[in-house]
């Protein structure tokens, strides 16, 4: 069972059932495994890429995987942004390229309404595309979570502000 990802666990009321429990499993792991929390509340454990060398143009296909770590009781955005390695190595990452919307895009479970600290949220896959006439070079694609209402970013367990990917583009 180590190539299914344990997604939930539903057991049943024992007044309505005898003991039932159902367990529910995604027939794939992410393909690239994460262990990175923001906040104290929600973790990243992994994320499907569809690749890390593109052309200025091309799309990206991503999708997060989530599991909650405390209840957090508000509702949170996700930001996903490419920025210059260059920029993000001098400590002044300028916006590229950014696509904003829910941890789990395209779904009605704001983050609100997570209370399983068992379930794996499986965050919808969307498509980035990488600004048309960028130059050739290494960039990196930044994301993570923040407050909508006040802009504020959740700190990631290494005290930045986001989870970072190394990309090409050619």
């Amino acid at each position: 069972m180590s190539h299914l990802l344990h997604v939930k666990t539903v057991v049943a009321n024992p007044a309505e059932l005898e003991g039932s429990t159902d367990y529910i499993y995604r027939f794939a792991l992410p393909n690239q495994a994460a262990d990175f929390t923001f906040g104290d509340s929600i973790k990243l454990i992994g994320y499907d890429l569809s690749t890390t060398t593109v052309k200025a143009g091309e799309e990206i296909s991503f999708r997060p995987y989530w599991k909650l770590v405390n209840p957090i009781g508000k509702n949170l955005s996700f930001f996903f942004q490419l920025y210059s390695l260059q920029d993000v190595e001098a400590g002044q990452p300028k916006v590229l390229g950014q696509f904003d919307t829910t941890p789990m895009h395209n779904t009605n479970a704001p983050t609100s309404t997570w209370q399983d600290t068992n379930e794996v949220y499986l965050g919808n896959p969307f498509s980035f595309t990488v600004p048309a006439g960028l130059p050739s070079g290494k960039y990196v694609l930044a994301f993570g979570l923040y407050d909508y209402l006040t802009g504020e970013r959740l700190q990631g367990q290494d005290g930045g502000t986001y989870y970072r990917i190394d990309i090409q583009v050619s």
